[in-house]
């Protein structure tokens, strides 16, 4: 289809409307739209789509628009804005539902097979007293640091999915996490690849 024809079916939604007007009474409105940024036109135009909307001029200065005339104006103006918010709230909703269903579902480093623990010479007992075991029963040194596998086994978590989300959350997020999963109650930090208990 060719432009010509294009702005031809175009113009056939529109109508040119005329009417007469004083001269120096055009001359000051296009003067003041222009002024604020807008045209003649659109302001004749944004006026009868108030005129539709219910919105009626006081036919005298001591008369007031009626109660109805306001609420039909408001809502005509926040049409376009409650539209947007039921489209972000949409998106939202779309956003959540999508986090809670990867939540859900374990990573696939997860599901690979732990790698084997190697074989460390066995502490004396009085050592053993203190230290905390690990899932093979050898007492791991805390000091040194947990790898982001091995603190999820001490978690009890499946998957390092939320361990990672609330590692970028902050420190504040964390600790707080980890607390309350530790066995003994431990808060955790992150740092140099690896995890250590901050108290």
């Amino acid at each position: 289809m060719s432009s010509s024809h294009q702005t031809t079916l175009l113009d056939m939604t529109k109508h040119l409307g005329t009417f007469r007007i004083d001269l120096d009474l055009w001359s000051q409105f296009k003067t003041v739209t222009a002024g604020e940024g807008s045209s003649a036109s659109a302001e004749i135009i944004d006026f009868i789509t108030r005129y539709l909307a219910g919105y009626r001029l006081p036919s005298s200065s001591s008369e007031e628009p009626s109660s109805s005339s306001i609420e039909a104006l408001i809502d005509a103006h926040l049409a376009p804005v409650k539209q947007q918010l039921l489209d972000i709230e949409a998106r939202l909703a779309a956003v959540q539902q999508a986090s809670s269903s990867s939540d859900r579902q374990p990573s696939s480093k997860s599901s690979s097979k732990p790698k084997p623990v190697r074989q460390q010479k066995r502490p004396s007992e009085d050592d053993q007293q203190d230290a905390p075991i690990d899932v093979v029963g050898q007492p791991v040194d805390l000091s040194k640091g947990l790898l982001q596998n091995d603190l999820c086994r001490r978690l009890k978590v499946v998957g390092h999915t939320r361990l990672s989300k609330n590692r970028r959350l902050g420190a504040s997020a964390l600790a707080m996490y980890t607390r309350q999963r530790d066995p003994d109650g431990k808060a955790w930090g992150y740092r140099d690849g690896r995890y250590y208990p901050v108290d």
